[in-house]
């Protein structure tokens, strides 16, 4: 009789845990499903919100955008006569794109002409038991301000890309630009450019940011204009957004675009003293970093500021060193050259950016 009452509450224990058991895991799958789908919500709400404010772009990149010839060939400045770009940004319309490529042939004409260049480059170097870290950060502000009157500003070449973007040419008569006259559109641009470069063993990992702000009023219209650019980038990844008073009229992804060259062999060889900025994430750009880390190189060149620490503790040697520059420079007499997907850049008087026959010979 003892058994059977044993037995009896036994079971009634086991009956009892089952169904305690089963409430716990009705409770758990009620709570994941909740959670799932909250997480679907926001999800949801989130891409909707991402695809209502702008469309990404798709490009078909397998066939390369081929560029006009012209580009590779503008003309050096000459005489009251220099020759700027403008670019917008891939996916743009054709009405924003023109607009955008216009305001940016100005701002880049504020960037070649007596600008405020400030740098400071800081390099950490640390050994350890034949084991190198080292890194490498560079920060450059820009800044310009003028009074100018760009009604003499002449278009005499223009190209849309398949990838949306208006590419114009101007040609500007600087004849009566710097003579500080009072009245005409004023223009103050600013602009930034921080690189962050670290190395462990064999691993590098390469940051950087741009911005580039601009505020414009037109000569003769109440109100002004204000473009901001920012580009975030992780070693080749780029995402870029644009701004017009505030407003995003541009968001663009990593992207891999190429592009080739009209009535190009390529045979020519570039000169080993010139850095090519890829053509992956847009000309615009590839065409802004090139003038800003050559501005910033220009600066350089004058007098810099250098301290540096140097200690070895516990078999371990570490150096840092830091260089200061404050400088005013222009860059009128510039080149510039599209090859392999890579944009170069030099400011300054140079024959030609490539190598012929002879000279490759000659190495």
């Amino acid at each position: 009789m003892v058994a059977l009452r044993v037995l009896v509450y036994c079971l009634c224990l086991i009956v009892i845990g089952n169904l305690f058991a089963q409430t716990d895991f009705e409770q758990c799958v009620s709570q994941t499903e909740e959670d799932r789908d909250r997480f679907l919500k926001i999800l949801e709400d989130e891409t909707r919100q991402a695809s209502n404010d702008f469309d990404t772009p798709a490009f078909f990149t397998l066939i390369p955008e081929r560029l006009p010839s012209w580009i590779n060939q503008i003309p050096v400045s000459r005489q009251n006569k220099i020759y700027v770009l403008g670019i917008s940004d891939p996916g743009m319309d054709d009405k924003t794109g023109f607009i955008v490529a216009s305001i940016r042939m100005r701002m880049i004409y504020s960037l070649l002409n007596k600008t405020l260049v400030r740098n400071m480059r800081d390099f950490y170097m640390r050994e350890k038991h034949a084991r190198y870290a080292n890194a490498f950060i560079d920060y450059t502000h820009f800044s310009n301000n003028i009074i100018t009157d760009f009604s003499e500003i002449k278009i005499v070449e223009s190209h849309t890309t398949k990838y949306g973007e208006t590419i114009l040419l101007g040609e500007v008569d600087i004849s009566g630009l710097d003579k500080g006259s009072s009245s005409g559109s004023r223009l103050q641009a600013s602009a930034g450019i921080w690189s962050n470069a670290r190395r462990i063993g064999t691993r590098t990992e390469i940051i950087s940011k741009v911005n580039f702000k601009t505020s414009y009023e037109p000569d003769g219209l109440n109100g002004i204009m204000e473009f901001s650019y920012e580009a975030h980038a992780v070693n080749r990844r780029v995402n870029t957004t644009n701004k017009f008073n505030g407003k995003t009229i541009s968001s663009i992804p990593a992207l891999n675009l190429r592009y080739t060259i009209e009535n190009h062999d390529g045979a020519d060889s570039v000169r080993t003293d010139l850095i090519g900025y890829s053509l992956r994430n847009g000309i615009w750009y590839a065409y802004l970093t090139a003038i800003l880390f050559e501005l910033a190189d220009m600066a350089h060149g004058n007098a810099i500021h250098v301290s540096n620490i140097s200690e070895i503790f516990d078999n371990t040697a570490q150096d840092f060193t830091r260089e200061l520059v404050s400088s005013s420079v222009s860059c009128k007499q510039k080149q510039i050259m599209i090859r392999s997907n890579n944009l170069y850049l030099k400011c300054g008087q140079y024959n030609n950016l490539f190598m012929d026959g002879a000279e490759r010979n000659k190495k």
